[in-house]
């Protein structure tokens, strides 16, 4: 099996390299404008607009002056950006800034206060208390980004804008060219001072979790066993040197296309980045479970997976296409004859609420395939059907009767003379797709217990 273990640690190492790009793409698309490359300007303290320069910089937004916006090409009834223009030095030096969300709501009351304030002191000065109330008023919003010229689209607003203010404010072209420079502060996605973009903080969650992930999975392919499963296996049946000899006769005699293999005592599932081992008596029931992923009302897709259910009341599940999911299910009536397989409501209950019936009839399945006397027992009744079971007596025939009748409101089908077994019904195929499980047209337990 050393290919296996080969491949395994290929296919991890694979996978932490290719989850670790992932967080680091992210990473740096998320913080590449605040990271320290180049000098950060502070343009609070600035004394010229002609002073300012592209690259990185920091703003505090308090007193807004005004604000222009363009549209969206073809929703010109929808506004898509504002950009304010906020007092640089001594109010008269203005640079555009473009903020969104929450900075954007913020900015836009702080703009409201100081038109409520003017108007207020419209006709008469304010002094230093006045204005030291006003200041107190505004929510300063802390703007670290890149500051950079407007591109062609945004250039054509900005010129018409200037001549809206050149014309009310009869100003002339030095004194605007002074006052106005068509230059943005472009606020970064994540700020160490105002980052309230949800969608900012969510992929800075997923650019973290995948570096921690890719290396957590790096180090496990690195230096963790990928038999380690087959050791703890080994340990609790007979010695891992035999589990080990066992395994390797059933990699390289009886694996199926998809990876699964099985004796009498051990199965073994060999996936890309994974051996999974268990107990063959511990297996109960396998079937196809759908996952459908919708956003909203519409189904943007489907995830399949074969599910094993193990008389502990746990699960394993194994991905794939539907086509392979199809394909295992065929594969384990065959690698695992006994166990139930196919999905229905009243399996899924019977399996919540009295799996001990479920153990009996895959124990009765296996005992009767290695050719137990099975039918020297006095039970007289036939097999579950898909109906379910009622709450009557636990074995329908009579002592010393091994085709005996069952009572009536009995578990068992009514067993006929001849017929140890009974004739359990014909089940029905059960799609479930509004509880996201659809199952396969698996024939073997389908009528539950056959």
């Amino acid at each position: 099996m050393e290919a296996l273990r080969k491949e395994i640690v290929k296919n991890k190492t694979k996978t932490a390299i290719i989850t670790f790009v992932i967080g680091l793409v992210l990473t740096l698309i998320m913080f590449k404008d605040w990271l320290p490359i180049g000098t950060m300007q502070d343009l609070d303290t600035i004394e010229s607009s002609k002073d300012i320069k592209e690259g990185r910089a920091r703003l505090t937004v308090d007193y807004v002056w005004d604000y222009f916006m363009y549209y969206t090409e073809g929703s010109s009834d929808k506004e898509s950006i504002r950009e304010y223009l906020v007092p640089i030095v001594n109010d008269w030096s203005y640079i555009g800034v473009r903020l969104s969300g929450k900075r954007n709501d913020r900015a836009y009351s702080n703009m409201n206060i100081i038109f409520d304030w003017e108007d207020k002191y419209a006709d008469v000065e304010a002094g230093d208390a006045e204005w030291e109330e006003l200041y107190k008023s505004l929510d300063p919003i802390v703007i670290e980004g890149h500051v950079r010229e407007l591109n062609d689209d945004e250039i054509g607003y900005w010129n018409e804008y200037m001549d809206q203010i050149a014309e009310y404010y009869n100003m002339n072209d030095a004194d605007m060219d002074e006052a106005f420079t068509p230059l943005i502060l472009v606020p970064n996605r994540v700020s160490l001072y105002d980052s309230d973009e949800t969608l900012a903080v969510i992929l800075t969650i997923i650019a973290l979790c995948c570096l921690a992930a890719g290396i957590v999975l790096l180090v496990s392919a690195l230096f963790e066993n990928p038999f380690k499963e087959l050791d703890k296996y080994g340990r609790k049946h007979g010695g891992v040197e035999a589990a080990k000899a066992k395994a390797e006769y059933l990699y390289n005699n009886k694996m199926t296309r998809y990876g699964l293999m099985a004796d009498e005592e051990m199965f073994m599932y060999a996936g890309k980045n994974m051996l999974k081992v268990f107990d063959v008596k511990d297996i109960l029931w396998a079937y196809k479970n759908v996952i459908t992923r919708k956003n909203g009302v519409v189904t943007v897709g489907k995830d399949y997976y074969m599910m094993l259910k193990f008389a502990g009341g746990g699960q394993f599940q194994i991905p794939g296409t539907e086509a392979v999911v199809d394909g295992m299910l065929g594969d384990i009536q065959n690698v695992l004859p006994d166990i139930i397989i196919g999905y229905s409501e009243d399996i899924n209950r019977i399996f919540a609420r009295d799996r001990g019936k479920m153990i009996a009839e895959v124990e009765r399945r296996r005992n009767e395939r290695l050719g137990n006397a099975y039918g020297n027992n006095n039970y007289g009744s036939g097999s579950y059907d898909n109906g379910g079971y009622n709450d009557g007596s636990t074995y329908g025939g009579n002592a010393g009767d091994p085709y005996g009748a069952g009572n009536v409101g009995d578990a068992y089908d009514t067993g006929n003379a001849g017929d140890p077994y009974g004739t359990g019904g014909t089940g029905n195929d059960v799609n479930t797709a509004d509880t996201n499980t659809e199952n396969g047209d698996n024939n073997n337990g389908m009528n539950f217990f056959s």
